[in-house]
């Protein structure tokens, strides 16, 4: 599966917008689909692969708005020839992140965005995290108001 996700990334001073699109694959498949979307000259910025079933994962990414239909459209010949699929895509969601050096110290800085977006009745569609950042898409609509869950979350060590 093949998600790409459109980057409506939301914050402060935000200004690109992602789309997510999911597709059932196989490991012949993402090489596939990589080498497909990196020749298009797509930026992908966020991927996620879960297990999947029957030897094939479930693969999302995000991809700058402008560059959704092409991806959708590049992955479905993908999946196409590989005997994969579906691709769906999502072309409102919101990327938000917390980030910071401090987070290699800190433990329960996950735990505090989670708690802070499920307070907000707002639900996680994809994760991604790395040593000091953690980002999350969700639905593009709850994008400001998670925003301001997190800021709020972490009013007391932000700058």
């Amino acid at each position: 599966m093949i998600s790409v996700a459109a980057m409506g990334t939301i914050m402060p001073a935000a200004s690109a917008v992602p789309t997510i699109m999911t597709a059932l694959v196989s490991a012949t498949g993402v090489m596939g689909w990589t080498t497909t979307i990196a020749a298009a000259g797509v930026f992908v910025d966020m991927i996620v692969q879960s297990k999947g079933r029957e030897r094939r994962a479930a693969l999302s990414f995000t991809v700058p708005r402008s560059d959704l239909q092409r991806s959708v459209e590049l992955a479905r010949e993908v999946c196409a020839a590989l005997g994969a699929g579906p691709v769906t895509s999502a072309p409102e969601v919101a990327k938000l992140s917390v980030s910071g050096v401090g987070m290699r110290s800190h433990t329960g800085v996950a735990i505090r965005m989670f708690q802070a977006l499920a307070t907000a009745g707002i639900n996680v569609e994809m994760v991604n995290t790395s040593e000091v950042r953690v980002n999350v898409v969700v639905n593009g609509n709850q994008g400001k108001e998670g925003l301001t869950a997190l800021q709020q979350a972490f009013a007391d060590v932000s700058h």
